[in-house]
C-alpha cells in the first residue's frame, strides 16, 4: 500500500483580488462606522467654508469616516472596471464569432 501524501494546496490571489474581497467583506462594517460617526459628530455637520481650521475639524471629527468612504470608492472603481471589461471581451467575442 502507498503512504498518503499530504500537502497544502494555497490559492495565491493576484494584484488587487485580496484588497477587493477584504473589503467586500467588511463593507457593512465600513457602513456602520460611516453612519455612526456622522449621527455622532452631527454638531459639527455644517459648512465651514474652504479655511484651514474648517478641513482640520472635518478630519479630526470625519477622518475615519472619509477614510471607509475611499475605500468603499475605489473599491466600486475596481469592480466597475472588470463589469466593463467583461463586457468588451463578451461584445469582442461576439463580434468575431458573427464574423466567422
Amino acid at each position: 500500500m502507498k503512504p498518503m501524501k499530504a500537502y497544502t494546496h494555497i490559492n495565491r490571489m493576484v494584484g488587487l483580488a485580496p484588497l477587493v474581497l477584504f473589503l467586500s467583506s467588511y463593507l457593512p462594517l465600513f457602513l456602520i462606522i460611516i453612519i455612526r460617526q456622522m449621527i455622532t459628530n452631527a454638531e459639527f455637520l455644517e459648512w465651514g467654508g474652504f479655511n484651514i481650521e474648517a478641513i482640520i475639524c472635518m478630519v479630526r471629527n470625519f477622518g475615519l469616516s472619509i477614510f471607509c468612504f475611499l475605500l468603499i470608492y475605489s473599491e466600486s472603481q475596481y469592480f466597475d472596471f472588470f463589469i466593463n471589461y467583461y463586457f468588451l471581451v463578451l461584445l469582442y467575442k461576439t463580434i468575431i464569432n458573427e464574423k466567422k
